[in-house]
């Protein structure tokens, strides 16, 4: 073999590593696009389960204020009840002290008229 020959294989040889090399590279290229994706398809489920979480979250407050407004609607119906009670306690209260001075009136003028019997009523009390 001659020179010439000798310098073609190197060369042969040269394009050889580079090739393998090359097919080396790609196949970890390959691996590690692979790896990528895995780890995408993860975090997309993971971004899917986070918006699941959140919507649960956001239904159970809307039904929290949901029962807020219901407790603050029967605070508010027991408050107009109280203060219609109070009222009534007062106009109650209102007619007791009218029919308590009536009476006291109707005692005082009961007292100053003289009617038969009245002397062995009063000595029975």
């Amino acid at each position: 073999m001659g020179p010439g020959m000798d310098e073609g294989l190197k060369i042969l040889q040269e394009i050889k590593d580079l090739v393998d090399d090359a097919a080396n590279v790609t196949s970890k290229g390959k691996v590690s696009s692979d790896e990528m994706i895995n780890e995408y398809s993860v975090i997309n489920e993971n971004i899917e389960n986070t918006r699941k979480i959140m919507n649960d979250v956001s239904s159970s407050l809307k039904e929290q204020q949901k029962g807020i407004e219901q407790i603050n609607n029967a605070v508010s119906d027991l408050d107009k009840a109280t203060q219609q009670n109070a009222s009534r306690a007062h106009d109650t209260m209102e007619v007791a002290d009218l029919n308590d001075q009536m009476a006291k009136k109707m005692v005082i003028d009961t007292n100053k008229t003289e009617f038969f019997g009245r002397k062995e009523f009063n000595s029975t009390l």
